[in-house]
């Protein structure tokens, strides 16, 4: 690497990490700063970043980035979202991946004039649709479960697919022509073995032995740290067993280590959220100047053909042919048909491509150009149209109509809940066996797991179980599973009603969480102003709520349900309570 090498890699990872920001505070994928940033700071442009300075190091950095974000889509899987969609996830991954690989071959060779062995590269690659782009959208937007379960898997062992056969096809093209069918036939198998074993063996030994004992030592970020650095540890290794198997080894070992569930999986997770956000901010603007838009100029049509075919046609097609008769209804298929981004795993690849035969220079290039150009138009769809559509085809669920869980069984949340479950689900989280049992009898859901487990949240989650409200006196039992609720349901959807007057919060707290209805209320107060007959619940309209009157739960003109706080304008019934004047 050249001695200025670090000074490029730095700009884009400010220039990257500013990006992100940017697309947080505006609620949409980062995809799209990226490549513009990446562009604009290029040679072709500034010129203030260039790829040339670092290398070989170039390679390596790509190595790193695709064993980190598969080890992370492998780790955010789940083998029981598979019955959400049990036929169609195969057949997404067995039919529209080929499927769409043999269109994108095709048009490689015959629009843009592609030799048929980097067409086959091209179309193999091309295929992945990238956690990336797929990530941040399906946290901006709250899909119906089998359109969400399905994008994220194909999303994670997509890119592992897509890798593995681009690989194989660039092992080939190193080869002496001629190699016999089945030679490139026990190549295959042999990758995959390779990748498979490696993968398997190294997440259970991280499950079941390392991880578990790492976290006796009491470091809370420790367990992060020994999986990242296993992760690239299973892709170096699969790798040197059989070359091109890095990126099957770091999916399986992710997936395989969720399987454990144990309580390093939280500290493991947000360690590779800040992770991947920096790595690969930095290397999607570093690849993104890597690219030379003007140097194909005369080719620019034959792109946009290429890009636009894949996109409007030959990917719709393959998912509509691979989903008839499955679980997914008409409006699901489009959408997923349509919605297709690509993202840094397709532009490393393309890139690694380039860089490992320099000989076929030209026409590598070519294709890189082309895989730049549809990443930025499929990204920019799936930023731009991704959340209108899916609501014009009712495939997402409204915040204020997902599942409520309530934390606190007493006479005031009782009567809350027999409102609420008008509108939404609703189940009660308690301990308590005795206010498990009297929920039931109430005619309620109850759920009795231990409120702090990890597992209870994301069962609910799946379950439609989106938001939080704590309702019971204790403020510290409020606070402890607010905290615990905040890092799998999201900052905005977990609720706190004060427990008790003077009381305040009392312990300190890392993440932030709603205070339900207003700061004036008190949970104990009410309870006790409720037994003495002094204060009563009722539903009211707008202008019908008075000095000593409180808004709870407030009714919207689609018939979803919001918690009040202190802002939320009132245009609908509201469940309030009602003080009696003194």
């Amino acid at each position: 690497m050249n001695p200025h090498g670090l000074q490029h890699i730095v700009i884009a990872l400010i220039l990257g990490i500013l990006c992100y920001i940017a697309a947080r505070r505006i609620n949409i994928p980062a995809i799209l700063f990226y490549l513009l940033a990446g562009l604009l700071a290029g040679p072709a442009f500034l010129g203030v970043i260039d790829t040339h300075e670092l290398g070989g190091g170039m390679l390596t950095l790509v190595e790193i980035v695709v064993a980190v974000i598969l080890f992370e889509g492998g780790l955010s899987l789940k083998s029981r979202e598979f019955r959400s969609a049990p036929s169609a996830i195969p057949r997404m991954l067995g039919l529209t991946i080929p499927l769409t690989a043999a269109s994108a071959a095709c048009l490689g060779h015959y629009v843009l004039g592609l030799h048929w062995d980097i067409s086959l590269v091209f179309g193999t690659l091309i295929v992945v649709t990238g956690p990336t782009v797929i990530g941040p959208l399906l946290k901006s937007v709250k899909f119906v479960p089998k359109v969400e379960i399905l994008l994220m898997w194909e999303s994670t062992w997509g890119d592992v697919l897509g890798v593995l056969l681009s690989a194989l096809a660039l092992e080939f093209i190193l080869l002496a022509e001629g190699s016999p069918i089945g030679a490139m036939g026990l190549q295959m198998l042999y990758v995959t073995t390779a990748g498979l074993f490696v993968g398997g063996l190294g997440g259970f030994l991280l499950g079941r032995y390392i991880l578990p004992w790492v976290s006796t030592l009491g470091e809370q970020g420790l367990p992060g740290i020994v999986a990242f650095a296993s992760a690239l540890g299973l892709f170096y290794g699969a790798n040197l067993l059989a070359p091109s198997s890095g990126p099957l080894a770091a999916a399986v070992a992710g997936f395989t280590l969720a399987w454990f569930r144990g309580k390093e999986l939280l500290h493991i997770r947000h360690f590779k959220d800040q992770i991947s956000i920096i790595l690969i901010s930095t290397m999607f603007v570093l690849l993104s100047a890597h690219v030379d838009p003007f140097r194909f100029g005369d080719k620019l049509w034959a792109m946009l053909v290429v890009a636009l075919a894949l996109g409007a046609v030959a990917r719709p097609v393959a998912v509509w042919l691979s989903l008839l008769w499955s679980e997914l209804n008409l409006r699901e298929r489009l959408y997923v048909g349509l919605i297709g981004p690509r993202g840094i795993v397709a532009l490393a690849t393309a890139s690694y491509a380039l860089l490992m035969v320099p000989s076929r220079e030209e026409q590598l290039a070519l294709m890189l150009n082309t895989v730049f150009l549809i990443i930025l138009l499929s990204g920019a769809f799936a930023t731009l149209a991704g959340k209108p559509l899916a609501s014009r085809l009712k495939l997402t669920i409204p915040p204020n109509k997902s599942g409520l869980l309530i934390v606190g069984a007493n006479p005031f949340s009782m009567e809350l809940v027999r409102f609420a479950k008008r509108y939404v689900q609703v189940a009660f989280l308690d301990t308590s066996r005795e206010s498990c049992q009297l929920v039931a009898e109430e005619g309620h859901v109850p759920k009795c797991p231990n409120v702090l487990d990890n597992e209870v949240y994301e069962n609910a989650k799946e379950e439609g179980y989106d938001r939080l409200l704590a309702l019971t006196h204790d403020n510290v039992l409020n606070q402890l599973i607010c905290e615990k609720a905040v890092l799998h349901l999201g900052q905005g959807n977990v609720y706190m009603a004060q427990g008790d007057t003077g009381e305040g919060l009392v312990i300190e707290t890392i993440s932030e969480y709603k205070v339900a209805f207003s700061s004036r209320f008190y949970i104990a107060q009410a309870l006790r102003a409720m037994n003495s007959g002094s204060a009563h619940l009722e539903v009211l309209q707008p202008d019908r709520i008075g000095e000593n009157t409180f808004p709870l739960l407030h009714v919207d003109r689609d018939n979803g349900l919001d918690i009040v706080r202190k802002g939320i304008p009132l245009k609908g019934p509201s469940l309030c309570i009602r003080y009696a004047r003194e």
